[in-house]
């Protein structure tokens, strides 16, 4: 009868650690996206509109400081995709006759941002990093 206690306490101590870490996993996953860092989408239609998107795919406004990846989709060849911050640290840019998918792994200081198409500025996508 005590190795059949001991099971149970076994079993019950297995589904409690398995629960507590369900929970962590989770709680880390819900707070990720308001933590600095992570992932930024950024598309340049045909016309040269840009915009930049979170992961959940709203339209950035405001992210806090970091590193990001941030994955471009550009779909004309003849528009590009460039990045320009308040800080001189970014400036960055895709080629015009780029067409594809790029990553770029970037810090993001503090700042205005802007992000655009060289060929047509007004089709610009605007965001602050606190």
């Amino acid at each position: 009868m005590s190795m059949t206690i001991k099971k149970a306490q076994f079993g019950r101590l297995v589904v409690v650690g398995l629960a507590v870490l369900a929970t962590l996993v989770t709680a880390g996953e819900a707070s990720s996206g308001t933590r600095a860092g992570g992932q930024l989408y950024a598309k340049v239609g045909r016309a040269g509109r840009v915009s930049v998107r979170d992961a959940a795919g709203r339209r950035v406004s405001t992210v806090p400081a970091g590193s990001y990846v941030l994955t471009i989709r550009d779909a004309s060849k003849h528009q590009n995709f460039h990045l320009v911050g308040s800080r001189p640290t970014v400036d960055k840019r895709t080629g015009v006759r780029f067409v594809g998918t790029v990553r770029w792994t970037l810090t993001l200081p503090a700042g205005s941002y802007r992000a655009f198409s060289d060929r047509a500025p007004s089709g610009v996508a605007k965001f602050r990093v606190d």
